[in-house]
C-alpha cells in the first residue's frame, strides 16, 4: 500500500488519540479510584481548553500561507508563523499559572491541585506540533507514520512506567512532561535540518504591523476553534458544577466522538485543505470522492458499536463506568456531523468570518440545549445538546455555501448516499435505546 499525505496523517492521529485512549485504559485498570481519575481528566481538560484552540488556529493558517506563498518565501513564511506561535505559547504559559486560582475556579468551581505543573506539561509539549505540520507541507509521508508510531510507544511506556513505579498524579505529570520536552526537541530538530534557527535570523520578518496583521488574520480562526472545542469542555465543566467526581469521570470517559470518525475527518481536512487552496473543483471533488468511501464502512461500524458498547465499557474500564456506554451511544450520532467538510471547503476560499459565526451560533445552541435538556435527561442531556449544536453548524455552513456562493453541497457531498446513511444510524440508535 502506497503511502501518501491523506492516510499517513490518518494513520498519524490515530496513533495520537490512540495513545491517550490507552493511558485512559491504564489509570481504569489501575489502583487509582475514579476519584483520583476524574482528578487527571479535570487537569488535562483544563489544559487542553487552554491550548486547543490557538495552537489549531496558527497551523490552520500555516497550512493555507504555506501552500499560497511563492516557493522562495516558503521556509520565510514557516520561520515567522511558527516564531510567533512560540510566542503565543509562552504568554499561554505565564497566563496560565499566574491565573491559576481563577482558571481552576472558571473551570471546576474551586482549586485543583498540580495546575502549573500541567502548565508546564501543555507548554513542553505545544512546541513539538511543527513536526507533523513539517512533514506534511513537505508530503513526508513515511517519516509522519514513523513519528506517530514513536511517540505513541513512547507516551504509553512512560504512563505505564509511571503507575508500575510510583503509582501517583504527579509522578504520572512529571512523566507526560518528559514526553513534551522530547516531542519539542524533535520538532526543534527537524526545523534546524530546514535552516538554522539559531544563526538565520532574516528568515524571520518581524516588524510590529506584520505581528499586528497576522493576529488580526487570525483572529477568526482563534475564535471559531475556541468556540467549537469548547463545546466539549462547556459539557464537562457543566457537569463539574453539578455533579460529583464519580459521574464527572463516567461522562468524561463516555463523551469522546467516535475515534476512527475524528482520525480520518481532521486528517482528510488536513490533507486536502492544500489541494483546495491549489484548485477548489478539484478539491472539493476528492472532498466528495474521500468522505464517501469513508462513509460507506464509518456508518454500518458506528452502527454496530452502538450495540456493543453496554459489553465494552465494562470491559475495558470496571462496572462502576455503566453510565458511559450511554454517552458513548449518544456520541455516535456526531457522525452525521463529522463525515461533511463544508468548513475546509470555507477555509479555502478565505470565509474564516462565516465559519466563525457559524460556531458562535453552535456555541450559543449548545448551552442552551444541554441545560435545557439537563433536568429531564441527566448527563445524556448535556450529550444530545451537544449533539443539536454540530448538526446546526454543518447546515448553517452547507447553506452559506449553497445560498450565498452558488456551491451545491453535490460538488463536495455524495447526498442522497449520505442522508440515507444518516438515517440509518438514527433508526438504529433508536432501537439501542430501547434493548
Amino acid at each position: 500500500m502506497t503511502i501518501t499525505n491523506i492516510n499517513a496523517m490518518q494513520a498519524f492521529q490515530a496513533l495520537r488519540f490512540g495513545g491517550w485512549v490507552v493511558v485512559g485504559i491504564l489509570l481504569a485498570k489501575s489502583r487509582f479510584e475514579n476519584e483520583i481519575i476524574g482528578h487527571y481528566e479535570q487537569l488535562m481538560m483544563i489544559g487542553t481548553a487552554l491550548s486547543f484552540f490557538w495552537i489549531s488556529s496558527w497551523f490552520t493558517y500555516l497550512l493555507r500561507e504555506y501552500k499560497l506563498a511563492p516557493d522562495s518565501v516558503k521556509a520565510q513564511t514557516l520561520f515567522t508563523i511558527y516564531l510567533y506561535y512560540c510566542i503565543n505559547n509562552i504568554i499561554f504559559c505565564i497566563l496560565f499559572i499566574f491565573f491559576e486560582n481563577y482558571i481552576s475556579q472558571l473551570f471546576i468551581g474551586k482549586s485543583i491541585a498540580y495546575l502549573p505543573l500541567v502548565a508546564c506539561v501543555y507548554f513542553a509539549n505545544n512546541f513539538g506540533y511543527i513536526t507533523e505540520h513539517i512533514y506534511v507541507l513537505h508530503k513526508q509521508s513515511e517519516r509522519l507514520f514513523y513519528y506517530g508510531l514513536i511517540m505513541f510507544l513512547t507516551q504509553v511506556g512512560l504512563v505505564l512506567m509511571s503507575i508500575m513505579i510510583w503509582h501517583d498524579i504527579y509522578a504520572l505529570l512529571c512523566v507526560l512532561l518528559v514526553f513534551g520536552i522530547a516531542k519539542a526537541m524533535w520538532g526543534f530538530y527537524e526545523l534546524n535540518k530546514i535552516r538554522s534557527i539559531l544563526s538565520n535570523w532574516r528568515l524571520y520578518n518581524i516588524s510590529l504591523s506584520n505581528i499586528l496583521k497576522s493576529y488580526w488574520l487570525i483572529t477568526p480562526l482563534f475564535i471559531t476553534f475556541f468556540i467549537t472545542g469548547s463545546n466539549e469542555f462547556i459539557d464537562k465543566s457543566i457537569i463539574s458544577n453539578f455533579f460529583d467526581k464519580n459521574t464527572y469521570a463516567q461522562f468524561a470517559y463516555g463523551a469522546k466522538e467516535f475515534i476512527i470518525a475524528t482520525i480520518i475527518a481532521q486528517a482528510l481536512s488536513t490533507a486536502l485543505l492544500p489541494v483546495l487552496c491549489d484548485n477548489i473543483e478539484q478539491g472539493m471533488y476528492q472532498l466528495r470522492v474521500k468522505s464517501i468511501q469513508y462513509t460507506r464502512w464509518i456508518f454500518p461500524l458506528g452502527i454496530a458499536m452502538l450495540f456493543v458498547t453496554p459489553y465494552i465499557f465494562p470491559l475495558l474500564f470496571n462496572k462502576s463506568f455503566i453510565l458511559s456506554y450511554q454517552i458513548a451511544n449518544i456520541y455516535l450520532l456526531l457522525l452525521i456531523s463529522r463525515m461533511t467538510f463544508p468548513h475546509t471547503v470555507l477555509y479555502a476560499l478565505g470565509k474564516n468570518n462565516i465559519v466563525m459565526i457559524s460556531a458562535v451560533l453552535e456555541f450559543a445552541i449548545n448551552i442552551s440545549a444541554s441545560l435545557l435538556l439537563l433536568p429531564q435527561w441527566g448527563i445524556q442531556g448535556v450529550a444530545m445538546g451537544t449533539v443539536i449544536a454540530y448538526s446546526f453548524d454543518k447546515l448553517f455552513e452547507i447553506g452559506y455555501l449553497y445560498f450565498k456562493l452558488g456551491i451545491n453541497p453535490s460538488k463536495y457531498i455524495a447526498v442522497r448516499e449520505y442522508v440515507l446513511w444518516t438515517i440509518v444510524l438514527i433508526i438504529a440508535f433508536l432501537v439501542s435505546i430501547y434493548l
